[in-house]
């Protein structure tokens, strides 16, 4: 079997990944271990949409404030639950309160700039039984349905033509001229040929990588 991208792990990096190679226009073989995507890590997370206030990291903040606009703008576009519900960052003691103020230049660093100062009062009026002296609110912080998220993007992979191989475990990778010969396991071991490798195995990913060989 032939296709130019092989792309191991179906959670949804692996989903994004071959929704947007497809997209493309190039064959995509899709595979997973388990008996349906999503299975691993993707399905254990918060299903918190962050707004990117903490990261220090100039591109990990950059991707976070871009991705939460696009992940709600998914949602809207195929109908996942979601809600911007908000979020207060509590100050209960006077030496807490500077650090709301360093976490508000981080945020604005990082281009979040809908945060909103509480005072006491505020405080109280927004949720009574929280008991505070200062806050920070984020409006644009929410949550979503990740099983749905997969769902939709499951759903326009296969309309983009990628086969999804599920039980069909990684077991190795070989570089072949002009690409890469790969095994895969499951009911019968199988050898595809391919031009490129991605390594979407979350968890696994480390272990995975250990077993793709330069070639001979």
């Amino acid at each position: 079997m032939d296709s130019e991208v092989v792309i191991i792990g179906a959670g949804v990096i692996g989903l994004a990944v071959a929704n947007k190679i497809a997209k493309m226009r190039h064959s995509v073989i899709l595979l997973e271990k388990e008996p349906r995507y999503g299975c691993g890590a993707s399905s254990r997370n918060t299903e918190v949409i962050h707004a990117g206030i903490y990261y220090q990291t100039p591109l990990k903040a950059k991707l976070c404030v871009e991705g939460k606009e696009l992940l709600y703008r998914h949602c809207e576009r195929y109908g996942i639950r979601h809600m911007r519900i908000g979020k207060i960052i509590l100050a209960v003691s006077k030496e807490e309160v500077p650090k709301l103020d360093l976490m508000k230049k981080q945020a604005l660093n990082n281009g979040v700039r809908d945060l909103v100062e509480l005072e006491k009062n505020d405080i109280k009026k927004m949720e009574p039984e929280i008991k505070g002296l200062a806050a920070l609110y984020s409006p644009s912080s929410g949550i979503f349905d990740s099983h749905g998220f997969m769902e939709s993007l499951f759903r326009q992979v296969k309309a983009s033509g990628v086969i999804f191989a599920a039980l069909s475990p990684f077991i190795g990778a070989e570089a072949v001229k002009g690409g890469w010969r790969v095994e895969v396991g499951g009911r019968d071991t199988t050898t595809i040929v391919c031009k490129m490798v991605i390594n979407a195995a979350g968890l696994y990913s480390l272990e995975l990588a250990g077993r793709v060989f330069p070639g001979r």
